[in-house]
């Protein structure tokens, strides 16, 4: 299959699963923010980040170290299957059970108690998840598949479940609850479609061996997932709930726009570690190429979002959350900032270059929290979105020097930029000038706004009809 083929085939499904189970997640994300209020939504917003936290202790860097090698020789996969998995269960368990053990010598109300315990549990939940098996092998329809499963769950749950405040406790339980079904899914057809089941291994000379591997995965993928909640953490300490409520909506909506993006670069992972070792001249004219659509991409969706923020946080999450609106156009720009820094560090993590990529995103996380001492105090949440722009700004700008340095080439991007910024500020007066003059909804006006991007798109040259010819024939063959 050709590296086109296989790209699309892994953005296809990754594209299914993520819109389908992150856009669930995302209804009822929007259910809570309404039923929970914004206090109730903070707590749980507090609770998902913990779980989040230990998971960066407990992955290991398995999720990229796991992924890359079972890429570059499937024939390892049930080896590293069953004693990665095993290793990140068991620190999974331990972590959780000292995680409770604190919480129970600390003085705090018992139900916030419990929240926190229900989110920390989550940790045991994903640490079962085979996904970094199949992405490795390139089966992503699987994860398309256990994803819907877990989003349907935690939807159905939290409409049955969740009527008020009191429900935060059942909202943070279901949610984490959602991903050990997911990941107990994932096992089962692993084990049944493609003969690979897991078996709990101990072996502590083999685990210390794919540690000392995967250590600069684990330093990195802990500094990823810890940098964007490191603001939730320091205003649960300074503000109150309903600040914290305030900026964790807007939070959540740029958090849905990166994973959404990110898919192409998720997709293209495995490829490109794949075509690091066996043709470096197609690896750097497919990294090239993506970058190109997620900035044709990401971009328009930048600037809709910044016109429009007041009309799209009321649409989404009700009035109450009309101030959040000053927050998302600031934030929504770490999106775009983000998947750039992400497409330059997948890269550099393909190339076996990972180190110098820790290096850059440990700087931006100290940026970060040096910018949420110093703005949280006064700021509140616009001063929290500061803080993670601030922080992006400078490991994006570190990590594209690295780049350079490292592969020996660099992107030549900003002529490209400077189209989709142009094609995006003529849709985006479109937008305001159909809304201002016409009195149209904020909807249709955007869906006008989109068509106008993609017909400048074709004439500048930013999409090709090479491009979507190939993505039609792709689909036909499907």
């Amino acid at each position: 299959m050709s590296v086109t083929k296989r790209a699309f085939n892994n953005i296809f499904w990754l594209f299914v699963s993520e819109v389908s189970s992150k856009g669930l997640v995302f209804l009822g994300t929007l259910y809570l923010a309404r039923v929970l209020g914004k206090a109730g939504f903070g707590f749980f917003s507090l609770s998902l980040a913990v779980g989040v936290y230990f998971w960066t202790v407990a992955d290991m860097g398995v999720t990229g170290y796991g992924t890359r090698e079972i890429a570059r020789n499937k024939e390892k996969t049930a080896e590293l299957y069953s004693l990665l998995n095993s290793l990140r269960f068991t620190l999974a368990i331990g972590l959780f059970l000292t995680f409770c053990g604190v919480l129970y010598l600390l003085d705090m109300a018992p139900e916030k108690r419990l929240i926190l315990i229900a989110g920390g549990f989550y940790v045991v939940s994903y640490s079962l998840s085979p996904d970094w098996v199949l992405r490795g092998l390139e089966k992503m329809q699987y994860i398309a598949f256990g994803s819907i499963v877990t989003s349907l769950f935690f939807l159905i749950g939290i409409f049955l479940l969740v009527k008020g405040f009191s429900g935060t406790l059942w909202a943070s339980i279901l949610y984490s609850c959602s991903f050990l079904i997911g990941s107990l899914i994932l096992m089962v057809i692993l084990s049944l479609k493609l003969k690979t089941p897991f078996y709990f291994r101990i072996s502590f000379r083999k685990w210390w061996f794919h540690i000392k591997e995967s250590f600069y995965f684990a330093i990195n993928g802990s500094l990823n997932s810890i940098s964007a909640f490191i603001p939730i953490f320091f205003m649960g300490i300074w503000n109150t709930a309903e600040d914290l409520g305030t900026f964790s909506a807007p939070h959540r909506l740029t958090t849905l726009i990166i994973r959404a993006c990110a898919l192409i670069i998720m997709a293209l992972y495995p490829i490109l570690s794949s075509l690091y070792v066996s043709d470096k001249d197609t690896f750097r004219k497919t990294h090239a190429g993506v970058q190109r659509i997620i900035i044709g991409i990401i971009v328009p969706i930048c600037i809709i979002a910044t016109i429009l923020s007041k009309d799209i946080m009321i649409f989404l999450f009700g009035a109450s959350y009309e101030d959040s609106a000053k927050i998302l156009t600031v934030l929504i720009w770490l999106s775009f900032l983000t998947i750039i820094r992400f497409s330059y560090g997948n890269a550099l993590i393909s190339a076996n270059f990972h180190r110098f990529n820790m290096f850059a995103t440990g700087v931006g996380v100290i940026i970060i929290i040096l910018a949420c001492i110093i703005l949280i105090p006064k700021y509140s949440g616009y001063g929290a979105a500061y803080a993670l722009i601030s922080g992006e700004v400078t490991t994006l700008l570190l990590m594209s020097g690295l780049f350079k340095k490292k592969l020996g080439y660099s992107n030549p991007l900003m002529f490209h930029l400077i189209k989709v910024l142009f094609a995006s500020a003529i849709m985006g007066s479109i937008i305001v000038f159909i809304i201002r003059t016409f009195y149209f909804s904020f909807i249709p006006s955007i869906f006008v706004g989109i068509f106008v991007y993609g017909f400048l798109s074709l004439t500048m040259g930013i999409i090709s009809k090479r491009g979507i010819k190939q993505i039609y024939q792709s689909l036909i063959q499907r």
